[in-house]
Order: C-alpha cells, then structure tokens, then sequence
C-alpha cells in the first residue's frame, strides 16, 4: 500500500501481515465509532518543500496486536480499507481502480477522465498541453488496456475543458452505470 502523496507505506511479509514503512513517513491511528477499525492519519517524509502532517487521506486499518513472526518490528495491520472513489467495471465483473496511475503516464495531457455508461466501453476524456503528441495517446491507451485486461472499447475524446457538474469537485474516474 502507498499513497500517491507519498505519506506513507504497508508493505505485506510472508506471513500476510501488513507492517508500516516507517521509512516513508509515520503512521497515527486514531480510534473510529467502530472498536476495531482505525484511522490512519500519515505524516511523510517524502517532501522536504512541502511535508505533509497529520494528513487525513480516508484510509482505515484493522490494527494486530502482537509481534509477527517475520520479525520486523513496526506496527502491523491485519487489513486496509482505502477511500471510497468510483471504479471502472470490466465485463468479467473486475475492477479497475487507482486510475490516477494510468494518467500520470501521459504527461503532456492537461487533465483527464474515465467515464463509464456501460459494461463494455469507457469515454477516455482528455484535455491535452500543447505538447501532446500521438505518443502520450498511445501510453495511456497501453496502460489502460492492460490493466482491463483488454475487455472495454476504450472511446477517446479529445476536449478543451472537462465540465464539472454544479457544486461538484473534479473527479478523474465517474461510473453511471446502475447497480454497480
């Protein structure tokens, strides 16, 4: 687990247990209405400009208590819930989430959204620099069609601006399709 702020990282031992890299940063739990679920509030290190502290990025733990017998000595966790953010869903009923991935890989594009109406295809929205090339299309056409496995018709449009509903947020990844 990472976060793309790069506040803080679980890495899984062999024993299955997730143990906090206090290399990247340091991992607060803070207590939820639930007794065993926890927030994990990060500070990272990984931005001397412009650290993060106490950064409440959504995500939640299943704390373990003990030592593991890996032998590592950092907190361990015995389960991650990420944020709640939209997916992509293949035919076969897979997931695709954590998109930003994909986008980031074409860096000649302003902005860009995934927007799914159906089982079968998602609208790649993409608002380009001036320095957009054919390649930047290609990247994110590979990365995109690797991870869905190559099951969706990937549909590209190329606009000035991505509108944004009224009193809404930008969101790189939105699913209309009903009964997800």
């Amino acid at each position: 687990y990472g976060t793309a702020e790069f506040v803080g990282c679980l890495s899984e031992c062999e024993y299955g247990n997730l143990h906090e890299d206090f290399e990247c940063g340091h991992i607060e739990i803070i207590p939820t209405d639930d007794s065993y679920t926890k927030k994990m509030i990060q500070t990272g290190w990984g931005n001397p400009a412009m650290p993060f502290i106490r950064y409440n990025i959504g995500d939640t733990v299943k704390p373990k208590d003990g030592k593991c017998p890996c032998g590592r000595e950092s907190k361990i966790f015995e389960d991650l819930s990420g944020r709640e953010e939209d997916y992509i869903i293949t035919p076969n009923k897979g997931k695709l989430m954590g998109l930003s991935q994909v986008f980031n890989k074409a860096k000649n594009v302003i902005q860009m959204q995934a927007e799914q109406k159906t089982i079968n295809s998602v609208n790649l929205k993409i608002v380009p620099s001036k320095n957009f090339e054919k390649s930047d299309l290609d990247i994110l056409l590979k990365e995109f069609s690797r991870r869905s496995g190559n099951t969706l018709k990937i549909n590209i449009l190329i606009l000035d601006k991505i509108e944004l509903p009224k009193g809404s947020k930008y969101k790189p990844v939105i699913n209309k399709i009903k009964n997800k």
